[in-house]
């Protein structure tokens, strides 16, 4: 209907989408590779041309099997299991984590979001709050398809805690530096709606017309996870949940939560 409301009318008055069917729509949403190419040609290319075009061989990938999930290493866990992930082997510095599961995360577009959260105002079913409460719990909001939707990992990286006052040691950005305690909750900062990956309100904007974006789209949302410096076997992996928030209305509650937690736990201890 949107779509109908926007298309400029033909001079001969016939439908201008006559011809417009599925496998059109399609060709919009994953562009051909000729276009990606063209378009990282330019003058001044986006910045996804150099790290968003396929999976970058030369960098080492820990693997799912490389990490367990044990009893947490922390005072208290964030992910409020009392659990963590730990690795298994060693990991250096710069590794993709689990990349061979990023493309798999559970999605849950906005609209099948706002269908689960309209049926449960009225159901109360306690099933549809349980699914609600584990998206909440375990997913992370992103803006790519002009929308705030949710996904989950579905792998063990779902379970990963939240590394307090920079304690991180995987990210989706490497030039991410922001700690719980740098930001103010009521003040998304710039920083956090310009993610690399585009996870922040403003992402809409900065990738319109981006085929790089659209062909990578799977990659993008699932994580592009490295670790920040080397990891030791039996080190907890943890993260920086300030890299999952989507929204400014969520970003003033999720760092509400993280200050409040952080500020009551014991100084971590990390290389």
């Amino acid at each position: 209907m949107k779509i109908h409301h926007r298309t400029r009318k033909t001079v001969s008055g016939k439908p201008s989408l006559k011809s417009f069917d599925g496998s059109t729509m399609a060709r919009y949403q994953m562009p051909h590779s000729a276009f990606e190419t063209l378009f990282c040609h330019s003058i001044t290319p986006v910045p996804e041309c150099e790290y968003l075009r396929g999976y970058e061989p030369e960098r080492p990938n820990a693997y799912s099997e490389d990490f367990q999930v044990q009893r947490t290493s922390l005072e208290k866990s964030s992910n409020g299991l009392g659990v963590g992930v730990f690795a298994k082997t060693f990991i250096p510095r710069g590794s993709m984590i689990m990349q061979e599961k990023s493309s798999n995360s559970i999605r849950f577009p906005s609209s099948t979001w706002d269908l689960l959260l309209s049926t449960y105002e009225v159901s109360r079913s306690a099933e549809l709050k349980s699914v609600i409460d584990f998206v909440e719990r375990f997913g992370f909001e992103n803006g790519l398809l002009g929308e705030e939707s949710y996904d989950v990992s579905s792998s063990t990286l779902s379970l990963v805690n939240h590394g307090c006052r920079g304690a991180w040691n995987v990210i989706p950005d490497e030039d991410w530096f922001l700690t719980e305690q740098d930001v103010n909750p009521h003040n998304m900062t710039n920083d956090a709606r310009c993610t690399r990956y585009a996870k922040g309100p403003e992402a809409p904007l900065r990738q319109a017309f981006n085929p790089v974006i659209a062909r990578h789209m799977t990659h993008i949302i699932g994580g592009y996870d490295v670790a920040t410096r080397d990891i030791a076997s039996g080190e907890e992996i943890l993260a920086n949940y300030l890299t999952s928030i989507g929204s400014a209305e969520t970003w003033e509650e999720t760092v509400t939560e993280l200050q409040e937690f952080c500020n009551t736990t014991v100084e971590y201890e990390y290389a």
